[in-house]
C-alpha cells in the first residue's frame, strides 16, 4: 500500500486496516520499536506462525537490527528501504521471544521480547501479525511513543467458555533497575506462577528489571471468576521507562459460546493520551462490535457523539474504571458507520470490532486520541492482506473531518 495523504487537517484522521480478522493498524513511523512478550493460554491455540512487518518511506536502503532480550548481539541484521518491505519470520508458537511458556510465566525474563533498532536513527514501521488454524491477531509498534511510565492495563472482558480464554500483560525494560509495580486490578483475580495457573494472589505485583528484560502476566478465566474483567484498568507504574502490550488470546464476547478469536495490541503511556476519540465499525453484529473506556484519573465524564459537556454524561469514571459503550451508539448497524467519545479527562480507548458477523472474528484495538499533531501521510504499510503467510481480505478506511480538504 502506498502514501495515503490528507492535506490542512483540520480535526483528525485516523487510518483503519480491517483484515478478515478484524485487525487495526495505527502505525507509529520510530528508529526505535519494543515488541514484549505475551501469552497464549495453550501453545498454537491462539498463535502460531508468526511473522514481523518492516516498512519505511527512506527510498535510500539503510540497517536494521533486531535484538532478543538482554542479548546485546544482534539476532539479524537487515537492510530496508521503501522498495525493499521485509517480512521476517518468528519461531512458532510459544517460542518464548514474542510468546512464552507457562515455565516463562510470571518471572523475570532474560531472553524474551525484542528490540528492533535503526542504529544510524532512520525511522520505519513494525508490525507483528501471527495466527493459528482459525485465530489470527496484530499488534502494531508505537515506535519511541510506546515507551512511558505510567499505564493502565487495557483489553475487554474475556466471556467465552472456552478453555483456551485469557488476559494477558507483557512488559519490557529500557534502563537497569526499573522498579515495577502492577496493582489496582480486583483482589480476587489469580494470574499464572509458571505451571500454577493461580499461583500469584497478592494485592499487588512488584519487580526489578534491567534493560532488555521482560516480564509476562496471564489471567486464564479458568483460574478465577475476578479474572473475566478484574484487571482491566489495573495501573502498572515504574520509576524508568518501559513499554508494554496487553490483550486476550483468546478471548470471546458470549460467556455461552465457545466463539473466540485472538486480539492484542501496544498502547502509549497515560502521559500520550488524550480527551477525543473516534470509531469506525467493523462487519460485526451488535455483541461484537464495542468500545472500552477506562480512566485514569477521578470523576471523568464520558460523553457520546457530542462535544457539549453540560449535556448528561454517558458515564462517569474513576482511576482504573471501565465503561463500555455499545454498538447502538454508532452513526449505523453497517460497516464504517462512526461513534464519537469525548471525556473530561484523558482516558484509554479500545475498540472490540470483528471482520464478519460471527462471534468467532472478534478482536482488540487500541485507539489513539483525535489530535491535529497526527502525521499527515502513511507511507506505507506492508502488504496488508497477508497474516503471516495466510492470504485474508484487507482494506482501508480513511477518517477525517468534513472540513478536511482532502
Amino acid at each position: 500500500m502506498n502514501i495515503l495523504s490528507l492535506k490542512k487537517l483540520k480535526r483528525a484522521s485516523i487510518f483503519i486496516i480491517l483484515f478478515t480478522f478484524s485487525q487495526i493498524s495505527y502505525g507509529q513511523l520510530s528508529d526505535l520499536h519494543f515488541l514484549p512478550p505475551l501469552k497464549q493460554h495453550s501453545n498454537n491455540q491462539s498463535v502460531k506462525q508468526q511473522s514481523l512487518y518492516l516498512s519505511t518511506p527512506e527510498t535510500n536502503s539503510f540497517e536494521v537490527k533486531i535484538y532478543q532480550g538482554t542479548n546485546t548481539n544482534a539476532i539479524a541484521t537487515l537492510s530496508l528501504s521503501k522498495s525493499t518491505p521485509i517480512i521476517y519470520s518468528l519461531a512458532n508458537g510459544d517460542n518464548n521471544i514474542t510468546l512464552v511458556s507457562n515455565t516463562n510465566t510470571g518471572v523475570v525474563l532474560k531472553n524474551s521480547g525484542l528490540r528492533i533498532e535503526a542504529p544510524n536513527g532512520e525511522e520505519f514501521y513494525v508490525n507483528y501479525r501471527g495466527r493459528s488454524s482459525a485465530q489470527g491477531t496484530s499488534i502494531t509498534s508505537k515506535g519511541r511513543a510506546a515507551l512511558g511510565q505510567k499505564f493502565k492495563w487495557g483489553g475487554a472482558p474475556i466471556e467465552a467458555s472456552h478453555n483456551s480464554i485469557n488476559a494477558t500483560l507483557g512488559i519490557m525494560a529500557t534502563e537497569d533497575n526499573t522498579e515495577i509495580t502492577i496493582n489496582g486490578y480486583d483482589p480476587a483475580c489469580e494470574f499464572r506462577l509458571q505451571n500454577d495457573i493461580d499461583g500469584i494472589t497478592a494485592n499487588a505485583i512488584e519487580i526489578t528489571l534491567n534493560k532488555g528484560e521482560s516480564y509476562v502476566v496471564e489471567a486464564a478465566k479458568s483460574a478465577a471468576t475476578a479474572n473475566i474483567d478484574g484487571w482491566i484498568g489495573a495501573s502498572i507504574n515504574f520509576n524508568k521507562d518501559i513499554a508494554i502490550s496487553n490483550g486476550m488470546l483468546n478471548f470471546g464476547v458470549s460467556a455461552t459460546s465457545q466463539a473466540r478469536d485472538a486480539g492484542a495490541d501496544q498502547p502509549v503511556p497515560e502521559d500520550k493520551l488524550g480527551k477525543e476519540y473516534v470509531f469506525v465499525r467493523g462487519q460485526g453484529g451488535s455483541s461484537n462490535e464495542f468500545v472500552i473506556i477506562i480512566g485514569t484519573q477521578a470523576n471523568t465524564n464520558i460523553f457520546v457523539n457530542t462535544s457539549d459537556e453540560t449535556t448528561t454524561p454517558f458515564a462517569t469514571i474513576g482511576i482504573g474504571e471501565y465503561v463500555e459503550i455499545p454498538a447502538s451508539y454508532y452513526s449505523g448497524s453497517s460497516v464504517g458507520k462512526n461513534m464519537f467519545v469525548k471525556s473530561t479527562k484523558n482516558v484509554y480507548a479500545y475498540q472490540v470490532l470483528s471482520g464478519s458477523s460471527a462471534t468467532k472474528t472478534v478482536s482488540l484495538n487500541f485507539v489513539a486520541p483525535v489530535s491535529c499533531l497526527l502525521p499527515d501521510t502513511m507511507d506505507f504499510i506492508h502488504n496488508i492482506t497477508d497474516l503471516s503467510g495466510t492470504p485474508v481480505t484487507g482494506g482501508v478506511f480513511i477518517i477525517a473531518s468534513t472540513t478536511t480538504d482532502r
